[in-house]
């Protein structure tokens, strides 16, 4: 039960930091508008203050995806690619399956080297499709992201402009 209450830990902790990441990204979509208008108006006060958080709001997003990534990566490769091999490999080792596959013709030499490549190259697709790649998010992230920023066209401007914004 260790293990099992560990990863959705981990994955509560994915969902936070996808939220984190999210928060960024689009707080400083918002105060980029600030610092603009602050540079035509001439204002180094405002200038200072949207700028700084706009750094803030970059650092939290920088943070909290490096972190994401890092999880990812152990969910994927650590926890999820052993012990998916070591299913695969009961079952194939289990009830002679191994020889009747010999039999109909596909004779496989190593079977626990082709099992855990597969499994390997497996989780590195599900790894840039759930999570992504530092250059790509994957979509968990999207999601999240999409969530928040539905969530804010409906607080600041109300459900018209949010489905006005679907055609």
């Amino acid at each position: 039960w260790y293990s099992a209450s560990f990863v959705i830990v981990l994955i509560l902790v994915e969902m936070g930091l996808s939220g984190a990441y999210a928060w960024a990204y689009n707080h400083t979509s918002d105060h980029i508008g600030d610092v603009l208008y602050a540079i035509t108006e001439d204002n180094k006060d405002a200038f200072n203050a949207g700028a700084q958080k706009i750094i803030i709001a970059a650092i939290i997003g920088a943070a909290s995806n490096a972190l994401y990534l890092a999880i990812g990566d152990y969910l994927c490769f650590h926890r999820f690619q052993q012990a998916l091999t070591y299913e695969l490999l009961v079952r194939y080792m289990s009830d002679h399956t191994h020889f009747y596959l010999i039999h109909l013709g596909r004779d496989i030499t190593d079977p626990s080297t082709r099992i855990s490549s597969d499994v390997e190259q497996l989780c590195e697709k599900l790894k840039l499709i759930v999570f992504g790649t530092p250059m790509y998010t994957g979509y968990i992230t999207t999601t999240a992201t999409v969530v928040w920023f539905s969530y804010t066209l409906i607080t600041e401007y109300g459900w018209f402009l949010m489905l006005g914004s679907l055609r």
